[in-house]
């Protein structure tokens, strides 16, 4: 049985469709075609104009959908619990969207753990937003979810950093994925930091050709390039752009250990081999002087990108030579956080 309050907030969360162009699960974001040196035709897809700035905000808005779900399951008398407490390991954009929605939606309130060096300005905001915020020296050991959760004091609640229900492999990012296959690249170049949005766009890739079929229509043509790929006409080269530098500018890809990470090397290769991505598929780590060009690239035109989101245009300067110059290639950046102007990211 629902309360009042309960009841108020489930009659606000409406399910977009998941068919109709015209109600997109998740608001369609800009991709354009970009000038960079020495190439003919790269596009980039920009994440900047999202609520809080970044493609976190198709995880956030999954996360709510999340919460109607288990509105409903108690509605219908499932069960009788109170709604959980979700804790994260977060840098700050995801802990921005994912509590700005719940916020929104009078929901439990997110606690996040984060790194003891972590920026104080955006914790400080974090904390005034309404996150619960606990700090614990990442780089000390390996935590497991039971970890997370112990250290974020929530005992009855759920860790989304590694929960697999949560779906975060095949559907925090899957309408993003669509966009993403929809430009027919030869090669797409992403941030990767969880993998999360990598993961997404191989899954995205591999559940369309098995099943030949496509979920959305938000792209016309998006079934004529599954087709395309299927038949060997086109096979995507998704490449991962990452760093191992603990110093690095990008200091969201950077992570001591990566236990929730489904994706590695070998398993993109397997993928390749499979059929089910571009030979040049793989994660690669960039160096920082191509992090600082393509940051520079990206925000001199205007477009709002953290180091960390203008990545993949650093990794597309890096291996220029590995790419044909006529390719036609995506590079997709992920945004910059909306937090306020005072606050040093």
């Amino acid at each position: 049985m629902l309360t009042a309050k309960e009841q108020e907030t489930l009659d606000r969360l409406v399910y977009a469709s998941e068919l109709d162009p015209a109600m997109p699960t998740f608001p369609v974001t800009r991709t354009f075609r970009i000038d960079v040196p020495e190439f003919t035709n790269v596009w980039l897809k920009d994440e900047s104009t999202n609520e809080t700035g970044t493609h976190k905000d198709r995880m956030a808005w999954e996360i709510i959908m999340t919460y109607k779900d288990m509105l409903l399951a108690k509605k219908e008398g499932f069960n009788d619990k109170p709604l959980p407490n979700l804790s994260i390991i977060s840098m700050g954009s995801a802990a921005l969207a994912i509590q700005s929605q719940l916020r929104k939606y009078g929901l439990p309130q997110l606690k996040i753990l984060v790194d003891e060096g972590s920026n104080k300005k955006v914790l400080d905001y974090l904390g005034s937003i309404g996150c619960e915020v606990h700090k614990y020296d990442l780089s000390k050991r390996v935590l497991t979810p039971h970890d997370i959760l112990e250290l974020t004091q929530n005992p009855d609640g759920f860790d989304i950093t590694s929960n697999t229900g949560f779906g975060s492999g095949t559907r925090y990012y899957d309408w993003m994925s669509d966009e993403i296959l929809g430009i027919g690249a030869d090669y797409v170049i992403v941030p990767f930091g969880t993998g999360q949005l990598f993961e997404n766009i191989l899954n995205t890739t591999k559940k369309s050709m098995i099943e030949e079929k496509v979920d959305t229509v938000v792209v016309e043509n998006l079934k004529i390039i599954i087709r395309n790929i299927k038949a060997g006409k086109r096979k995507c080269n998704l490449i991962g752009a990452t760093t191992n530098n603990p110093n690095s500018k990008a200091v969201k890809l950077y992570a001591p250990f990566r236990p929730f990470t489904a994706m590695s090397g070998d398993v993109v290769r397997l993928l390749a081999m499979r059929g089910y991505c571009g030979a040049g598929s793989g994660i690669r780590e960039v160096e920082e002087k191509f992090i600082d060009m393509g940051h520079d690239l990206i925000n001199e035109r205007g477009i709002p990108a953290e180091y960390s989101a203008a990545a993949g245009m650093g990794l597309l300067y890096q291996i220029k030579d590995e790419i044909p110059r006529d390719s036609r290639i995506l590079v997709v950046s992920t945004g910059k956080a909306k937090f306020p102007e005072h606050i040093l990211l």
